[in-house]
């Protein structure tokens, strides 16, 4: 098993120690652009809306910016909340990213869970699974680049085509991020290779343990079929 490592970015500016936001970007593009100097082997970016403290809300037209400073770093969303997204438009600037990077995304889709950002996006919170389930169908058919149509119970459309197509082939890979079990749909559900994107604690009062396999949380290796991460916060 090869271990790889990356670093996690999420903007944050808070008011108390905060800086220009130019000044706060330009510094954090040339700190990833040095990481891939280094050698490390990712990037990842998380997203949320409407906070106080300037939580990037944007994260791939900042991993389009990133493609354009770096040569070899993977490019990931770790994660990039599904439901909040029309899926169609998502495969579609999901694609040119992979473009723009020579084939080096890895989208990360979660369904959320902060009540304010479904509310002031008008997106129903009781859907989130359903539509994350349904953004996941829809981007891998987008992605073969040939009209498709859909009848889900959150999308319908005809006739679509989305270009242009990313470089990866069959397409980037992707994850499936969440808190707890519920945040990741049955198996059968999901026509993708299952991999869990962790958060560091995995485990509090208030928030469920992580799904791992129980030989991984004994300290063992992890078994064949998913990959998974694991992120550590430092300051």
């Amino acid at each position: 098993m090869r271990l790889s490592f990356g670093l996690w970015y999420d903007f944050r500016n808070p008011a108390p120690w905060r800086q220009p936001w130019d000044r706060l970007y330009q510094e954090t593009l040339d700190q990833v652009a040095w990481a891939d100097a280094l050698g490390f082997d990712s990037v990842w970016l998380s997203e949320h809306h409407f906070t106080d403290d300037g939580y990037l809300p944007a994260l791939l037209p900042m991993l389009a910016a990133l493609a354009m400073r770096t040569s070899r770093l993977r490019l990931g969303t770790a994660v990039l909340l599904a439901p909040l997204h029309h899926p169609l438009r998502l495969a579609e600037d999901a694609a040119v990213v992979d473009v723009l990077s020579g084939g080096r995304l890895e989208l990360g889709l979660a369904p959320g869970y902060r009540a304010t950002e479904f509310a002031l996006l008008g997106v129903p919170r009781a859907e989130r699974g359903r539509r994350t389930d349904e953004t996941i169908e829809v981007v891998q058919a987008a992605w073969r680049g040939r009209p498709f149509s859909d009848r889900g119970r959150c999308f319908q459309f005809d006739d679509a085509v989305v270009t242009p197509p990313p470089l990866q082939r069959p397409h980037p890979p992707i994850w499936v991020g969440g808190a707890s079990r519920r945040d990741h749909p049955p198996a059968a559900t999901v026509p993708v290779r299952p991999a869990y994107l962790l958060g560091a604690p995995t485990r509090s009062a208030d928030r469920p343990q992580h799904p791992l396999p129980r030989a991984v949380r004994a300290g063992g290796p992890p078994p064949p079929g998913p990959r998974h991460s694991a992120g550590l916060s430092s300051w």
